[in-house]
C-alpha cells in the first residue's frame, strides 16, 4: 500500500496548495507596495492642491482689486480673432500664423515686463541680477518642456514661498542668466532664470 504523502494525487494537492500560499504572499506584498504608492501619490496631489490654491488666491485677489478686467478680456479676444479674420481677408493665400505668432510672444513678453514692474514698485523690490539667488529673492523664469503645453512663458516666483518649495534648492546660489535643469510634476524643464528681485527687508540689510 501506498503512504498518504506518496499518493500522486496527494503530492498534486499539496504542491498546488503550497503554490497557492506562495502566491497569497507575492499578492500581499504587490498590495502593501501598491497602497505606499498610493499614499505618495495622495500626498502629491495634497501639495499640488496646496500650491494650486495659492496660486488662484493670488488670481482672485487681481480679479477683485479690478472688477472689469474679465469683461476686457473676453473683449480683447472677441477683437484679436476679428483682426485676424480681417487680416486673412486682405491677404488671401498669404499664411500669416506665424507672424501673428511672433508679434503675439511679443507682445505677451511686454505687457509681462509692464506689470512685473508695477508689482516692483508695488512690493518694493530691488533688482538684483548680480547677486546669488536666496529665499529673499524673487524670481523671473521661463522653461523648455518636451510638452510644449507645459513650458513656462513667463512667471515671477518667490524662491522661499511654496510654489517653488520642491525645487528651491536647485535655484539658491544661482544668479540672473544661469539655467537649472528641473523636475515639476514629473516632467524635465529646462529653466532659464531672466531676472532676480530681492525682498525690500532683505535689501535694506546689505
Amino acid at each position: 500500500m501506498r503512504r498518504i504523502g506518496e499518493d500522486p494525487e496527494t503530492l498534486r494537492l499539496l504542491e498546488q496548495g503550497a503554490k497557492a500560499a506562495e502566491g497569497k504572499t507575492e499578492l500581499s506584498k504587490r498590495l502593501e507596495a501598491a497602497e505606499a504608492n498610493i499614499q505618495k501619490l495622495n500626498s502629491h496631489i495634497q501639495e499640488q492642491v496646496t500650491m494650486l490654491r495659492y496660486a488662484l488666491g493670488n488670481v482672485f485677489k487681481t480679479l477683485n482689486s479690478y472688477p472689469a478686467v474679465k469683461e476686457q478680456v473676453e473683449q480683447i479676444d472677441y477683437r484679436t480673432l476679428a483682426l485676424v479674420r480681417v487680416l486673412k481677408k486682405l491677404n488671401p493665400g498669404v499664411n500669416l500664423d506665424d507672424e501673428i505668432e511672433l508679434e503675439a510672444r511679443a507682445l505677451r513678453i511686454e505687457i509681462f515686463d509692464e506689470m512685473s514692474a508695477k508689482d516692483d514698485e508695488n512690493r518694493k523690490l530691488v533688482v538684483s541680477d548680480g547677486e546669488e539667488i536666496t529665499e529673499n529673492h524673487l524670481v523671473i523664469i521661463s522653461s523648455k518642456c518636451e510638452d510644449d503645453n507645459l513650458a513656462i512663458f513667463r512667471s515671477k516666483m518667490d524662491v522661499g514661498g511654496p510654489e517653488l518649495a520642491e525645487i528651491k534648492d536647485s535655484f539658491l546660489g544661482k544668479k540672473a542668466g544661469d539655467t537649472v535643469d528641473v523636475t515639476i510634476q514629473g516632467k524635465e524643464h529646462s529653466v532659464l532664470i531672466h531676472s532676480t528681485r530681492k525682498k525690500p527687508d532683505a535689501a535694506a540689510t546689505t
